[in-house]
C-alpha cells in the first residue's frame, strides 16, 4: 500500500486515508484506477474535508479504539458512501475494465467530496471529470472511443 501512498498527488496528502490491506492493492489495475481518480480529483476540484477509503472485500471491518465497525455492502454494490467513508469491494471492482474502475472510485469520490446522493447528477459530475464516459440522461454510462 505504500507504494499507492506515495503516488497520492501532493495537494490530498492531507484529506485522503486509504485503509488497505497489500493483496486488495496488488492488482495493479486497482491501484492505477485509484491514483488516475485521485489525479482527477486534484485537478479538478479544492477539498475541505477528510476522506477515508477502505478498500478490500466486504464485509469491512473497521476497528475502533472501543470496538468494532462492520458494514456490509448490499449483494450489488461494488463502492458506497456514508459520510467521509468510502467502501470498495475489491473483488467486485476487479470484475469491471479499467475504465468502469475509474468511474467506480469516482463516483464515490462525488458522493463523499460533494455530498452528492442524487446518482443521477452523480453520474453527470462524473462525466464531467472523466471523459473517458458519457452519462444518459438516466444515469448509465456510455464508453466513449477516445
Amino acid at each position: 500500500m505504500s507504494d499507492v501512498s506515495n503516488k497520492i498527488p501532493e495537494r490530498l496528502k492531507g484529506f485522503i486515508n486509504i485503509c488497505a490491506d497489500q493483496s486488495s492493492l496488488s492488482q495493479p489495475e486497482i491501484s492505477d484506477a485509484l491514483i488516475e481518480a485521485l489525479s482527477i480529483i486534484d485537478q479538478k476540484l479544492c477539498l475541505s474535508q477528510k476522506c477515508n477509503i477502505f478498500i478490500s472485500e466486504s464485509p469491512f471491518t473497521i476497528p475502533l479504539e472501543s470496538g468494532t465497525i462492520i458494514y456490509q455492502l448490499k449483494p450489488d454494490g461494488i463502492g458506497s458512501t456514508f459520510e467521509n467513508l468510502i467502501f470498495l469491494d475489491v473483488g467486485k471492482l476487479s470484475g469491471c475494465k479499467y475504465e468502469g474502475k475509474v468511474v467506480c472510485i469516482l463516483e464515490e469520490f462525488v458522493h463523499c467530496l460533494m455530498q452528492v446522493r442524487d446518482e443521477i447528477l452523480t453520474s453527470q459530475i462524473v462525466s464531467l471529470l472523466y471523459p473517458k464516459v458519457s452519462s444518459s440522461p438516466d444515469g448509465t454510462y456510455i464508453y466513449n472511443d477516445l
